[in-house]
């Protein structure tokens, strides 16, 4: 006859003895990010009511251009140009501390590369984090942007910067592109949107091409005319800034302005 046998005192010990090697752990992990509220790379910051925040400075050393990766996994994001004396300076406020942003920065052979990276894993897949970023960029270093943000509104303003190439990605918010006051001479830029209205405004004297793939959603046009698969604007000027605009929407609408 069968019945239940007590395990041996050996194989107790052992299993007592790896469940509290695997407590260690787990405390000393949450320590860890507990003690980084924004992650590491970032200037020790504080406490408000939106969560915990740090401040966003890189210098930008010996590099004479830069890229810019954000990989953002929910909230906000504002990007500008100004005189700051780094690549980029600003602030980041972060509401889930157990999956912070980690901040990277290098410069190799003129380039700078500033970068998001986060912590992988079940346990932090199941844990998305949120922040709102507020950046400005260095508005004489050439620069190409990248922001991926899976739920949340981006707000870009390329006035003061130099930035020549943009890629523009979100799963659901909306998008603000304000090219209103670039004086750039050539840029490049690609936004991908799930849901939610894309608002593109650009100088009145400049030459503008748009091709738009896109879903569900109504088209508002403001000095655009309609060309093959997408909308060209021109200008009066012979040397205005030449911009080439890619859109690929579900759903939500677009709106193309130009301003005087």
């Amino acid at each position: 006859m069968n019945g239940f046998v007590l395990p041996s005192l050996r194989k107790v010990m052992f299993w007592l003895f790896i469940i509290m090697v695997a407590s260690l752990l787990i405390g000393i992990l949450i320590a860890v990010v507990d003690n980084h509220p924004c992650g590491q790379g970032f200037l020790p910051g504080g406490e408000e009511r939106k969560g915990s925040w740090a401040d966003v400075s890189v210098p930008s050393g010996p590099a004479r251009q830069v890229k810019i990766d954000l990989d953002i996994s929910s909230g906000d994001i504002s990007l500008s140009g100004d005189e700051t004396p780094g690549m980029v300076n600003g602030r980041v406020i972060c509401s889930h501390e157990k999956n912070p942003p980690h901040l990277t920065s290098t410069v190799v052979d003129g380039v700078g590369k500033i970068g998001i990276e986060r912590p992988s894993g079940i346990v932090y897949d199941i844990l998305p984090g949120k922040e709102d970023w507020n950046l400005t960029l260095n508005r004489t270093l050439p620069a190409e942007l990248r922001v991926s943000i899976n739920k949340g509104d981006i707000l870009l303003n390329t006035s003061d910067t130099c930035l020549n190439s943009v890629y523009l990605e979100s799963g659901a918010g909306d998008i603000v592109l304000n090219e209103s006051r670039w004086s750039g001479r050539r840029q490049s830029v690609h936004i991908e949107s799930g849901v939610g209205d894309i608002t593109a405004l650009f100088p009145e004297q400049s030459r503008v091409s748009v091709t738009l793939d896109k879903g569900i959603g109504n088209n508002n046009l403001f000095g655009f005319d309609e060309y093959k698969s997408g909308y060209t604007h021109h200008a009066s000027v012979r040397d205005a800034p030449k911009i080439d605009l890619t859109i690929s929407q579900g759903i939500g609408n677009v709106t193309l302005r130009t301003v005087p």
